[in-house]
């Protein structure tokens, strides 16, 4: 019919046919495709009618039980469905800082900065996943005063299962040849925080320090210690400044105790940097 349409258009741009003619051929042609439209249009309303009978998940995850049997009584009504699909790859854990600590983690996420999370197990034995931080909430709970930030973690092995609890590690920095000493040995009085350390003289003298971050049984010094410098970590009730101390060698072996005027003293304990101390009395 298109053929025949350019036909007449040829011949009628030479005069050989009327104008009635091409416009009945271009009538025709119209009315052609309409039909051909129309019979599309029931071909496309077949199709989706046929997609009613085909169920398809809207997502890839994890299904639950069914909630429907074969032969159960259904209404179109129903709001729980036939089974619930949570997705597992990936999969995102919500968990909550501090207020206080609120900025160490904004503005590195402001930044642009990928911060690490790792999520553990109720015991913080097992490594579970490893994932990055995507957002943060935009406001902060007064019943708690925490503010509430989700991870995700690609979670390929499905270590992670939906509603688990985990306990969440966030790297907010990374502190480069740092100072660390165990938190045992931080003392904390009147005259702010300190520790007690034991110098050459196997004395006991008080050092005034600034703490950082600290984790587990570790604490990070920011200001006051140098590495090497060793601290006393128990017995630090009886301890003065100036006051002996006796260190013990790892074979458990006591060296000669040290003499001071007025009496030789005596104690047992452990002693080098991040060890423990022992003090005499």
């Amino acid at each position: 019919m298109r053929a025949d349409l350019e036909r007449f258009q040829q011949l009628s741009g030479q005069a050989l046919i009327s104008s009635q003619q091409l416009e009945a051929q271009q009538a025709l042609v119209a009315d052609r495709e309409g039909a051909q439209a129309a019979y599309q249009a029931q071909v496309d309303d077949a199709r989706r009618q046929l997609a009613y009978t085909k169920i398809e998940a809207p997502i890839a995850g994890r299904l639950g039980l069914r909630q429907v049997d074969a032969g159960n009584f259904i209404r179109s009504s129903d709001t729980k469905g036939l089974v619930v699909i949570t997705q597992t790859r990936p999969m995102a854990v919500a968990f909550t800082v501090p207020e206080m600590d609120l900025r160490q983690v904004v503005e590195p996420l402001r930044a642009g900065e990928q911060m690490p999370v790792e999520a553990w197990d109720r015991n913080e034995q097992t490594l579970l996943a490893s994932g990055v931080l995507r957002t943060v909430d935009n406001q902060i709970d007064l019943t708690t005063g925490t503010l509430r930030l989700k991870a995700e973690f690609p979670n390929a092995d499905e270590r992670l299962f939906p509603n688990q609890f985990v306990n969440v590690r966030l790297r907010v920095r990374t502190l480069v040849k740092a100072v660390v000493i165990p938190s045992a040995a931080v003392q904390f009085g009147s005259r702010g925080t300190y520790v007690f350390l034991v110098n050459e003289k196997n004395e006991a003298t008080v050092r005034d320090i600034v703490i950082g971050p600290s984790e587990g049984a570790m604490q990070s010094i920011t200001k006051g210690l140098e590495g090497g410098e060793r601290v006393v970590i128990e017995g630090v009730d009886r301890l003065r400044e100036g006051r002996l101390v006796v260190m013990v060698e790892k074979d458990g072996q006591n060296p000669p105790p040290p003499t001071a005027p007025g009496g030789m003293t005596k104690g047992s304990g452990k002693g080098g940097k991040g060890g423990k101390g022992g003090a005499t009395k």
